[in-house]
């Protein structure tokens, strides 16, 4: 739910802009209307209980709020402003939000990577993801810049958790981890220069950095001159990151669970159906050319199902 309402908003914000600069009677007055009926979806999401009735009708709303917005689009040269840095910059980091999210907590991707001293290690380490698990899907929902921030640090968290377990052995963790932090520094800089807020993201990555630096065996004064040393966070690690290698056949940690391969259900994969005919495109698609709105169908599917 906290996808499809970040969604609905962001796509509220481009309208609002597109509604200043187009002429068109025509054109404006389906943006408006548009408008409208994705402020009643936001109001039924944030009501907390959606049928799967409801969720079909919200998406055809922001299915038909892209297909104004796209349209407006054509009519209108949008400028190169501050804000429409930041709306760039947002959209990037929702896709790229939505992509890790479900490679991390869903297909556990790096799962068997990870190395763990201790059962109670492991144990330690299931805890603290569930508790950015839900901390990143918290922040989402606030549809803010500064949430949006705030997911970015809160997944990159996750990453540095991973890899200070071994995670970091793989070579996709190490490419992720640099697009994830080209992303991040974007939103990050888009956020200063429209003069938002980004204390909260601050403190999150400084902190998981240094935890990171830390369990690569880095004394105090050796971790106070790495993060001096780095711009970015991908820049700070980078030294300290264990050789990409092929991971093994087997989980190499006491930890052996992972959700990752389930099949989903019946009664899911028939609503996710459903969400991708209403118009809503799959994490991992193309999206739609003027919007760039991408949901994950599943997780909504999902989500459904739990109210």
């Amino acid at each position: 739910m906290a996808q499809l309402l970040a969604a609905i908003r962001l796509m509220c914000e481009q309208i609002d802009a597109q509604m200043s600069l187009v002429q068109d009677d025509a054109c404006l007055a389906s943006l408006r209307s548009a408008r409208g009926n994705l402020a009643g979806a936001e109001a039924r999401l944030a009501n907390g209980r959606v049928s799967a009735n409801d969720l079909a009708q919200i998406s055809s709303s922001l299915l038909a709020a892209q297909t104004a917005s796209s349209a407006a689009s054509l009519q209108v040269s949008v400028p190169d402003s501050p804000q429409e840095r930041l709306r760039n910059a947002r959209r990037d980091a929702h896709q790229t939000i939505a992509e890790l999210n479900d490679d991390l907590y869903k297909r556990k991707i790096f799962d068997r990577y990870l190395k763990f001293a201790s059962d109670d290690d492991a144990r330690a380490y299931r805890q603290r993801e569930e508790e950015n698990r839900r901390a990143i899907a918290a922040a989402r929902t606030k549809g803010t810049p500064e949430g949006d921030l705030e997911a970015m640090a809160l997944e990159r968290q996750q990453m540095l958790d991973a890899g200070a377990h071994g995670a970091d052995r793989s070579d996709e963790w190490q490419q992720r981890m640099k697009r994830f932090d080209e992303v991040g520094e974007n939103l990050h800089a888009a956020l200063r220069e429209t003069g938002h807020d980004t204390k909260a993201a601050d403190a999150i990555d400084r902190e998981s950095t240094r935890a990171f630096l830390k369990a690569k065996g880095l004394s105090e004064s050796e971790i106070n001159q790495a993060m001096q040393r780095g711009h970015s966070t991908a820049e700070v690690i980078e030294p300290y990151l264990a050789k990409a290698a092929e991971a093994p056949a087997a989980a190499l940690s006491p930890d052996k669970s992972s959700a990752g391969d389930k099949p989903a259900s019946p009664q899911l994969k028939e609503l996710a159906d459903a969400l991708r005919i209403a118009g809503v495109t799959p994490t991992g698609s193309a999206a739609s050319e003027g919007h760039g709105v991408t949901l994950d169908a599943t997780a909504i599917a999902a989500s459904a199902q739990r109210v």
